[in-house]
């Protein structure tokens, strides 16, 4: 590590006083003994990043402080990185080049994803930098107010950047904005109105939030907030330019009638950034608007095109037996596979399961496109010993299946009982983190014929329904 980069801890120059620990807050009220459940303390790591070394750190409990919980993990005197933006701009800038320097070691060290959180990154004596527990904060993001994530994460980090070097610079430029003029790139009153800005890339004015700013860089910042640009700046390139307006400056003295010319330009400019982003806002919408009718006018097409195209298909069930039908039904329902159902049965025998899996089956198709699964298969969950699942989470489909054939004249019969699972029906006064599924015991009485030189099921009557007592619920 260079000497220009490394920090001076002068008491005189800090506004808050050193701790011995780190904290962050987890706004869970009373379910704080579920949220204990759902995080690992022992196996989710930070890091302590040094000149030479880098070396795991845990969290070490839990504290409770006026009826508000937070995680707490010993610590030496340390300044976490939102007090550092209150700095002066060359100390700042000074622990920004440290900070990048080591956020390209811990990419080294690690494929564990992390992020620039204001309240999870500390730096320490030494040189050394604290990297809170990256899976921990995020849990905590989750479980915390919209105004804490608003406050410490959407401000410096970018939703829409591919990849972790890209959301890296992103929050570095956020941050070296913020230390030169005062206030964040991206301003907005909620975390809705600030990403549809980032989508737009419309941006605070620089010069308008500090007149004396020099004229390169705020050219720099509007070509790096650019949609050409696109925060491509590497962490290497981010050290020489911290380390650059350290020892330059990041202001320039100007006159009371410069100023003033600078901030009439400014606004101008603003201005006209401000009608920009309205028109992206509204292209936007009518975008999504005429996007959402095509797809349903593409969407009408497949389905007849499905229909007509499997009309002429042979049936997935070609060849089976009686009881293969049978089975290859409730696999479909564990397999979200409405295709294989339909070609099972016949008339109305599979009505209300072939709906409750052509939904499931679109639905969790567009939470994997975005990266989100809820879903647990009924077999999965059954194979892991039927644990408790996470509020948000569900299970669906059948386990303990039976199948006993009784009559084959006139019609082939089967009875056959099964353990069906559902999303629990969560009550008002629920406050725990952790559910378990609804089962229900049911019994059926199914009768098939072929239909053509296929086995099909063509009636269902249900004989029996029970439902399970809901496990270990626990209320207010």
């Amino acid at each position: 590590m260079t000497k220009t980069v490394q920090i001076k801890y002068v008491l005189k120059h800090m506004k808050k006083k050193f701790d011995s620990t780190v904290e962050l807050m987890v706004d869970v009220g009373r379910n704080i003994l579920n949220f204990k459940k759902l995080v690992d303390l022992k196996n989710s790591p930070g890091w302590i990043v040094g000149q030479n070394k880098i070396q795991e750190w845990h969290f070490s409990g839990f504290l409770n402080r006026n009826n508000k919980f937070f995680l707490s993990g010993p610590v030496p005197s340390c300044m976490s990185l939102e007090n550092i933006l209150s700095l002066p701009a060359s100390q700042a800038l000074s622990s920004l080049a440290l900070l990048t320097e080591a956020c390209e070691k811990l990419l080294e060290h690690t494929v564990t994803p992390f992020e620039l959180q204001l309240d999870s990154v500390y730096f320490l004596a030494n040189n050394n930098i604290l990297f809170l527990p990256p899976d921990i904060v995020r849990k905590t993001r989750e479980f915390n107010p919209e105004g804490y994530k608003f406050k410490v994460f959407s401000l410096c980090n970018n939703p829409y950047a591919q990849d972790q070097r890209s959301k890296l610079s992103f929050s570095l430029g956020c941050l070296f904005f913020r230390i030169t003029t005062g206030v964040f790139p991206y301003q907005g009153s909620t975390i809705e109105e600030m990403y549809a800005k980032m989508r737009a890339f419309t941006t605070a004015s620089a010069t308008l939030a500090c007149p004396e700013l020099k004229a390169e860089l705020a050219k720099f910042f509007k070509t790096f907030f650019s949609e050409q640009f696109s925060y491509n700046l590497s962490l290497a390139d981010w050290v020489k330019m911290f380390i650059k307006y350290r020892k330059e400056g990041v202001t320039k003295k100007i006159s009371q009638q410069e100023k003033a010319a600078v901030m009439e330009q400014a606004q101008i400019q603003a201005q006209k950034s401000r009608k920009r982003y309205k028109t992206h806002l509204f292209f936007e919408k009518q975008g999504r608007t005429i996007l959402i009718t095509s797809l349903i006018v593409v969407a009408s097409l497949l389905v007849v095109g499905y229909y007509a195209s499997n009309f002429f298909k042979p049936r997935l069930t070609a060849g089976f037996s009686p009881q293969q039908v049978v089975e290859a039904f409730y696999r479909g329902i564990n397999e979200l596979n409405p295709r294989l159902m339909e070609d099972c049965v016949i008339k109305e025998a599979g009505k209300q399961e072939l709906s409750e899996v052509s939904r499931l089956y679109v639905t969790t198709r567009q939470q994997l496109s975005l990266g989100v699964n809820t879903y647990i298969p009924a077999s999965e969950w059954d194979r892991l010993g039927r644990p408790a699942i996470a509020l948000g989470q569900f299970v669906y489909g059948v386990t303990d299946l039976t199948i006993t054939q009784t009559e084959t004249i006139p019609h082939t019969i089967f009875l056959v009982s099964f353990s069906k699972w559902l999303r629990t029906e969560i009550p008002e006064e629920y406050e725990v983190l952790v559910v378990y599924p609804q089962g229900y015991s049911i019994s059926e009485r199914l009768s098939l014929k072929q239909d053509g030189e296929d086995w099909v099921i063509f009636k269902r009557i249900r004989l029996e329904e029970e439902k399970h007592p809901i496990k270990s619920l626990q209320l207010k």
